[in-house]
């Protein structure tokens, strides 16, 4: 599935806007998440738990997923697998671990379970903010002239 050209815009850096699942249990921290990312000129849709997010992507094609690793039904390495399962360019999509794990090799073991990269909670904006140019930037580089594009993908430890 492409991207309707008609439907992207900018952001202020001239990058496309990005079309972003997140997947978020905590209330305050899907809020915060949709905050930033409008703030920055995103389209974002939420979902509570690792199944919904599996079907959301099931339906739509996102540019990017933000994906919380413990959440209930379904946690987020359970959907991240159940996506990279799937047929065609949903199984590529970039998908970011969201998580309180923040020891010491936590994001070296996100990493290898097939999350694009991951950010710890809090937010740490900066890091957010990299990963996001970093898809940013592929999603542009893969839009052909046409105005078409396959889903982007992020270089894995994009943020460090």
């Amino acid at each position: 599935m492409g991207r309707d050209n008609t439907y992207a815009q900018s952001t202020a850096s001239g990058l496309p806007a990005l079309e972003i699942l997140v997947a978020e249990d905590n209330q305050s921290n899907r809020e915060l998440l949709v905050r930033i990312l409008s703030r920055l000129g995103h389209v974002t849709e939420v979902v509570g738990n690792g199944r919904d997010a599996v079907s959301a992507v099931e339906r739509r094609a996102y540019d990017l997923v933000l994906m919380d690793v413990r959440m209930p039904v379904m946690n987020g390495i359970e959907a991240l697998q159940a996506i990279r399962a799937m047929p065609g360019p949903a199984a590529d999509l970039p998908i970011v671990a969201i998580t309180a794990d923040a020891m010491r090799g936590d994001r070296e073991k996100h990493l290898g379970l097939g999350f694009t990269e991951s950010i710890s909670k809090p937010i740490d904006r900066k890091h957010l903010n990299r990963v996001l140019t970093d898809c940013q930037r592929n999603l542009a580089a893969a839009r052909p002239s046409n105005g078409a594009a396959d889903v982007p993908t992020i270089s894995r430890a994009a943020g460090r």
